[in-house]
């Protein structure tokens, strides 16, 4: 399996502590299989994060929703839901 994207994203969580997050959407290929991994780090290195395997076999939709997922700082335990509702739009879109 090798690294086709990686894409890094420093948030700032405003509370008493002004916690300080870093989220890393990296996609993965092998083969004609398509796989992300979306990591969030906090600032005592804490992390939560979740693999999807197998969520394409097009290149240019992964790369895709790696920008989508960066540009809109989605988090590991949303992530599912998000290409849920994008993978449902595109079939949408696609049937009609």
């Amino acid at each position: 399996m090798s690294t086709l994207l990686k894409k890094n994203v420093c948030i700032f969580i405003q509370d008493e502590n002004e916690e300080k997050y870093e989220l890393m959407y990296t996609a993965f290929q092998h083969g004609n299989i398509y796989s992300l991994l979306v990591t969030m780090t906090d600032s005592y290195g804490l992390n939560d994060s979740v693999f999807l395997h197998d969520i394409t076999r097009d290149e240019s939709i992964v790369c895709e929703i790696v920008e989508i997922l960066s540009n809109n700082t989605v988090t590991p335990c949303t992530v599912i839901n998000i290409l849920e509702d994008l993978f449902s739009e595109l079939s949408f879109h696609h049937t009609h």
